[in-house]
């Protein structure tokens, strides 16, 4: 009796120890697996589960060996109310496993020790019902009290677990559960938390509202809803420390309906507050930016509907505010585009593309005008992909494109005067040896002979091609100038005369000059042609007669002046106004009426060259012009020379003198060869000695021989590897008081930095006859000064 009464406990211990063999082979086998995070918690996971099985093992041998040795095997199918405990403490301890095992140990024992015969066999069927009975039991209380664990620990671990603080309160409000998160947030333990009024642990300041959280906590459980703290709530800890806070209150209810109490759920709220303060201050800065751009900014469906605009936009467009231009606009491609059919490409490019920069588009604003912009934009689409609206910019580049029109039409007038000016240079040439030849032909003929009257015709078709190609080198800006100071108002009222004469009787002249009207630095000859070109053309456009108005003033331009005209400079100006009233010009012709040989007279009526010159003499004397005209009205023309504080230049009278010769020496430089035999013969003509070294570098050489005599340069101006102007230079310096005259078909700009305009019998101007020759070269040569 003895040993069967130590059987059970020698079982159970026995169980214990197959369980740690278990165990150790586990941990065997994960010894040789990496040492992460998951083996850890796999291991741990075993370890606790064995020890819990090997505690539900060591509760049912006990308890059976115990039924054993204070009942004895008489105890029969009485023994199970004994051991049914013993199940619900392994339940309890070992979870549904536990209990599951603890029943098994227990039935098999009770069947073995205490129910006849000796053994597993049961021959007794009431016994035989107990048992089952007993099994089923065990095993329905080990699952409910598994179930019961399984809730509790889920309770339990999601409190732990939340990202909120939690607390909960009976219906009195006092405190009694608190998870860790709570605890710091008010500095309370859930010790001393416990059983205390809830105003006492979570303390809430607010300025808007004085209630409570307990308050809130009574009211709702009475009124059965959810309610939260205002936004500005402030949860202060038990060491007084505040700080922002969220939360929400909530009754609880029990299965049947009642309330038992409530939950306060709450969170540190100071990284939301500060999110929400910088979503705040972000928006306010992209409302200032879009009410503030410079530039057009909008939202818009895409059915053509503006959602938003800015003051820019609206202004853009004709509108006094946004407000005025979104409810005034309900189509945007038929509204605003002047072609909807741009529209269209723009939305399906949009929409293709997502986004689109610079996207040209003309626009029609509210008072009819069109102006050219050029949009920037993106779709914006909800989480779906379904287009809400487009947002971007649209910029009005009207000016822009009109001042990059200008730009490439002065762009456009220079390469062709450049091109104009060469031509001209070159026949220029040409006209001076065939005019010399031509003269000393008629010399050497009577005057009698018949073909006298051929040589005048090619005489006379010379000067008219010489004055053609003065009026291409005016507009190429290469034309001979010998700037003064000058005032304008003694230049127009001392050719008014001439310019009545010019126009006829059915035209009359009307000059306004400006009171103290400044100086300005210019060609006087030049400027009378520009009046005289200008007069030519007012007259051709006014066939039945009518008035010409010519004033001047003093005037500043400004930078918004020079900014919408490129080529104008700030600053002091003279102005000269020139007006018609004639037949107008169109505006598709009123780009090109400063290009050479543009004309709208009829064939053999003009050449296409009078205000090409005009334009190309107030640019050689760094002015600007600027046309204004419409159709039926007239046309004005304004010119603007800079203002300068210089004294007036003093009127000296033309030096005339006779066609005599002399017999000094003159070196004669020219790289052109018909032109310097041509020179050379008039001069030999008339008793002068040539020195006609063929270059610039052979005539320094000459000027270093001691034998030879100098009295005059000669020289062209332009020549291949020397100019004429450095020529002299280095003469002078060889040579001091040898005097100089230049030849020149233009001058260009380097007579201007070189300061060559002391008088006008400094250059002589290509073509020139003998005569004009001989008087210049004796005038030079009867000066006191070179």
């Amino acid at each position: 009796m003895g040993e069967l009464r130590k059987t059970p406990l020698s079982f159970a211990i026995q169980t214990y120890k197959q369980f740690r063999q278990w165990l150790c082979a586990t941990r065997a086998l994960t010894a040789d697996r990496p040492s992460g995070a998951p083996v850890r918690e796999l291991r741990r996971a075993v370890l606790s589960q064995v020890f819990r099985l090997s505690l539900a093992s060591c509760i049912s041998g006990a308890s059976l060996w115990l039924s054993v040795l204070l009942g004895g095997e008489e105890a029969g199918a009485g023994v199970f109310p004994f051991l049914f405990p013993a199940c619900v403490i392994s339940a309890w301890t070992g979870g549904i496993p536990g209990g599951m095992l603890a029943t098994i140990i227990l039935a098999f024992g009770a069947a073995f020790y205490h129910l006849p015969p000796a053994g597993l066999a049961i021959s007794d069927s009431t016994h035989m019902f107990a048992l089952c009975a007993f099994v089923l039991s065990g095993l329905l209380i080990a699952w409910l009290v598994g179930a019961l664990q399984y809730h509790r620990d889920l309770a339990r671990y999601t409190l732990l677990s939340v990202g909120d603080g939690v607390i909960t309160t009976d219906r009195r409000n006092c405190v009694r559960v608190m998870n860790p998160l709570a605890e710091a947030l008010t500095g309370w333990s859930k010790k001393e938390a416990f059983g205390k009024p809830l105003a006492a642990v979570l303390r809430i300041a607010t300025a808007k509202s004085g209630r409570d959280v307990e308050t809130l906590a009574a009211l709702a459980m009475r009124e059965r809803r959810v309610l939260t703290l205002p936004e500005d709530a402030v949860v202060v800890s038990k060491s007084g420390n505040g700080r922002p806070l969220s939360d929400s209150v909530a009754p609880i209810q029990s299965h049947h309906g009642d309330i038992i109490g409530a939950v306060i759920v709450f969170r540190d709220a100071t990284d939301r507050k500060r999110t929400e303060a910088a979503l705040v201050e972000a928006e306010t800065r992209y409302r200032e930016i879009f009410e503030n751009a410079v530039v057009g900014m909008f939202q818009s469906t895409p059915d053509g509907r503006y959602v938003r605009v800015n003051q820019a936009m609206a202004v853009m467009c004709g509108y006094t505010s946004p407000q005025e231009m979104i409810e005034a606009t309900s189509d945007v491609a038929h509204q605003e585009n002047r072609s909807p059919d741009m529209r269209d490409e723009f939305r399906h490019l949009l929409e293709e593309r997502r986004v689109i920069n610079a996207f040209p588009l003309e626009v029609l604003r509210r008072d009819g005008a069109r102006i050219s912009t050029i949009v920037n934009a993106r779709v914006v689409c909800d989480a779906g992909g379904r287009v809400l609206y487009y947002e971007g910019t649209q910029e009005d580049i009207t000016d822009r494109k009109r001042l990059q029109a200008q730009f490439e039409h002065a762009q456009k007038l220079e390469a062709v005067g450049r091109l104009a000016g060469g031509v001209a240079h070159d026949f220029n040439n040409i006209l001076g040896v065939i005019s010399g030849y031509t003269e000393l032909a008629r010399e050497k003929v009577d005057k009698n002979h018949p073909i006298v009257s051929n040589i005048n015709q090619i005489r006379d078709a010379t000067a008219r091609a010489a004055r053609l190609t003065r009026q291409l080198l005016a507009f190429s800006r290469r034309q001979v100038v010998q700037p003064v100071v000058l005032d304008l108002n003694k230049i127009v009222s001392g050719l008014s005369q001439m310019l009545e004469r010019l126009v006829g009787e059915d035209v009359s002249v009307s000059f306004k000059p400006g009171d103290g009207l400044g100086l300005v630095v210019a060609d006087p000859g030049q400027i009378e042609q520009v009046l005289m070109n200008l007069a030519v053309n007012a007259r051709d456009a006014m066939p039945a007669g009518g008035k010409i108005k010519i004033e001047t003033g003093n005037v500043s331009l400004d930078k918004e002046y020079a900014r919408q005209h490129p080529s104008a400079v700030p600053g002091p100006s003279v102005m000269l106004t020139f007006s018609d009233m004639g037949q107008g010009i169109s505006k598709d012709i009123l780009p090109k009426i400063f290009e050479p040989f543009f004309t709208t007279k009829e064939l053999g009526k003009g050449t296409g060259l009078g205000l090409a010159t005009v334009y190309g003499i107030v640019k050689q004397n760094n002015g600007n012009i600027w046309v204004y005209s419409e159709l039926g009205i007239g046309t004005t023309f304004k010119i603007y020379f800079p203002r300068v504080d210089l004294s007036e230049t003093p009127t000296v009278a033309e030096f005339q003198t006779a066609s005599e010769g002399g017999t000094e020496a003159i070196m004669l430089v020219e790289d052109d060869v018909d032109i310097r035999e041509l020179v050379a013969t008039m001069l030999e003509a008339a008793g002068y000695k040539v020195l006609k070294p063929d270059s610039a570098t052979a005539a320094l050489e000459l000027a270093q021989t001691p034998s030879a005599n100098i009295d005059l340069l000669l020289t062209d101006i332009i020549m291949p590897h020397m100019s004429g102007i450095e020529l002299y230079d280095q003469v002078q310096a060889l040579r001091p008081g040898t005097k100089r005259l230049y030849m020149t078909g233009y001058a260009g700009d380097d007579l201007g930095r070189r300061g060559l305009f002391e008088s006008d019998m400094v250059v002589l101007e290509k073509p020139f006859d003998s005569t004009a020759l001989l008087a210049r070269v004796r005038a030079v040569l009867d000066r006191d000064n070179s």
